[in-house]
Formats: structure tokens, C-alpha cells, sequence
């Protein structure tokens, strides 16, 4: 189909393919994934809680995080603490935390060789209700497992998660706030099943816990390859279009940045020190050494008035410098 369109006295023809392809464009659907590492269960849910109003703010787009925590048991919004196996005074010699969360599901643990997503995504802009979520994040574990050989299939109607047999291999917990979703799914790996044994995992009880290493017939390869074939099933099932691959040095510049508006930087200074050396390569702020130190240094009280004017040790000036350098990395959270 076409028609004579007439602009500034010149006819020229519109024809409606066109359209369908501006049409396309825009539906094409753009996630930024965000590969993290190991990182402490308390500052990913803060993360989680500024990705999402941010997401609601529609500053940013859809965002994947993908990390691993330490030995961490969580509670849903239930609160079935009960079903802790163990008093809360045994949990550090173990060395591992407990905390209270507003996701739904009941207890769970997180741990080591455990493969987490936390989507932080629209479900409107994706089109889905509550349950198709929930369903699409259970078909993103079963894919996973099935390229190893591996029979996975959803739990029934009280059953939330992926089992194979009367197993769990993966969980779900999510929360959802303004259509936007946090929290997600935790995959079994290779995690240490012992600690499954201190508590009822998610309230269901007769049934065990699995993993991928116990599953499989086969030699798994290295976790970062597994976790990256999880994030290729979570794209290709939630239908992404644009993927956007981000890692920790990444996001130790924008946590940076937010120290300019807030100021106050609170991370982990453990966690800055792993920052890879692609960072000071690509932005070119001296060493990666002097950035780590700079920002371990203003670390005493773990919530600190810092960054002024007083950048030398970074090799920069002074602070309109600094903002010139992160400017670009994170252009939707502008710095004033």
C-alpha cells in the first residue's frame, strides 16, 4: 500500500512497510545484563531496591543481574521462620547470614556455585501477568538443565520452582512492585547441599534438593559458562531483542556517581578490590590501584561524606573532571 505524501511543496511516496518497520523498532525489546560476580546479599537487595525505582522512574531499561552470594539463608515476606531448622545463634559459626525479605516463597538458601538472576523488568512492557512470569522463569531453569541432559520440570500448584523427579534443582521468589519485578531464581549448580539440610526449603517438606552436578551424565564446565548459558535461556524465552553486557567495573563507576549526589558511597571495600582491569583501560583514571585505594581509604565508617574536591590520588584534578569521566557511563542517572 502507498500514498502520495506532500511536504514543503515535493510529493514523495510513503509506503507502509515503512511503518511496520519503525513499528518493529519499537518493540524491539533492550536488556542490560549486569555480571557481578559474588556479591553480599544485603547490598544486592540495595542495588535491586535502586535499579527498581529507577526502572519505575523509567530512567533505565529492562536489567539482569547475575551473581552468586555467600552461604545466605533468606526469609519471603511469610515470615516462616519456623521452618529454620536450627537457632539463629548456630548460623555464624556456619558462616552464614539470615535475613528477612518482602519477595514472595518461603526460606531458601543461597550459597556459592549457585547461579542467581534478579530480573529488574517491566512486566508490562513485556506483556505478562504474575504467573506467566513466574512460568517463564521456570522454562528459563528447565532449558538450562535440559542442554545437559537433564529431565526438569515446574513443581505443582504449591510447588513454585524447577524439580527433576521429587528433587529441586531451582527456585523462585519474586517480588513485584508498580508491574516492575526484584528478586528471582537461584539454580543449583554445584552448591553445598548440607546447608538444605538446616532448613525445610521453601516450606515443602518429604522432598530433597538437587544439582546440576548430581543431574548431569555429563562433565559440567565452568560455572561462568553455565551462568552465561542461564542468561542466553532467560533472553531467548523472555524474548530480548538488544542485550547489553555489563560487568563490575561497570557498575564500581556508578556507584561512584551516586556518591556525587548522595554523598555517600556505601559498598562493599572487599568487593571494590576485585574490580577487573578492563576499567582503567577503558577510562583511562590512572591505575586501577589508585582507584581502589582512593575509594578503600574513605571507608572507616562504611557510610562516608566524601568525594569533594580533593581527586589527586586518582590522578584527577578536581570534581568537574571526575563528572566529565563517569558522565557517559551511566547517561540516564545524570550528575549535577
Amino acid at each position: 500500500m502507498e500514498k502520495a505524501v506532500r511536504s514543503k511543496g515535493v510529493e514523495r511516496k510513503w509506503s507502509g512497510k515503512l511503518t511496520e518497520n519503525k513499528i518493529l523498532q519499537q518493540m524491539r525489546r533492550s536488556l542490560e545484563v549486569w555480571k557481578m560476580g559474588t556479591v553480599n546479599y544485603l547490598e544486592a537487595l540495595k542495588l535491586q531496591e535502586k535499579l527498581t525505582s529507577n526502572r519505575k522512574a523509567l530512567k533505565i531499561t529492562d536489567t539482569l543481574l547475575s551473581l552468586q552470594h555467600p552461604p545466605t539463608y533468606t526469609v519471603g515476606k511469610r515470615e516462616t521462620v519456623h521452618n529454620l531448622l536450627i537457632p539463629d545463634s548456630e548460623l555464624k559459626s556456619m558462616g552464614a547470614e539470615l535475613h528477612y525479605t518482602q519477595r514472595g516463597g518461603d526460606i531458601t538458601f543461597h550459597g556459592p556455585h549457585q547461579a542467581i538472576l534478579y530480573p529488574i523488568v517491566s512486566l508490562r512492557d513485556i506483556g505478562l501477568g504474575a504467573r506467566m512470569y513466574v512460568e517463564k522463569l521456570e522454562l528459563t531453569m528447565i532449558k538450562l538443565a535440559s542442554m545437559y541432559g537433564v529431565k526438569a520440570q515446574a513443581g505443582q500448584k504449591c510447588e513454585t520452582g524447577v524439580w527433576v523427579e521429587d528433587r529441586k534443582i531451582g527456585a523462585i521468589g519474586v517480588k513485584i512492585s508498580s508491574g516492575i519485578t526484584s528478586h528471582g531464581l537461584a539454580f543449583n549448580m554445584d552448591p553445598d547441599l548440607n546447608y538444605f539440610k538446616h532448613i525445610v526449603p521453601c516450606g515443602i517438606v518429604d522432598k530433597g534438593v538437587t544439582s546440576l552436578k548430581n543431574e548431569a551424565d555429563v562433565e559440567l564446565p565452568a560455572e561462568e559458562v553455565i551462568q552465561e548459558q542461564l542468561i542466553a535461556c532467560f533472553v531467548r524465552i523472555f524474548g530480548y531483542n538488544d542485550v547489553v553486557l555489563k560487568d563490575k567495573s561497570t557498575l564500581f563507576i556508578h556507584l561512584i556517581r551516586l556518591a556525587f549526589r548522595t554523598n555517600t558511597l556505601q559498598c562493599n571495600k572487599a568487593w571494590l578490590h576485585t574490580c577487573p582491569t578492563p576499567l582503567t583501560k577503558r577510562y583511562q583514571v590512572g591505575s586501577l590501584e589508585t582507584v581502589c585505594n582512593f575509594v578503600g581509604s574513605l571507608w572507616p565508617h562504611q557510610q562516608v561524606v566524601v568525594l569533594n574536591n580533593e581527586m589527586t590520588s586518582c590522578c584527577v584534578e578536581n570534581r568537574s573532571k571526575w563528572i566529565s569521566f563517569l558522565g557517559p557511563v551511566w547517561p540516564c542517572d545524570m550528575v549535577s
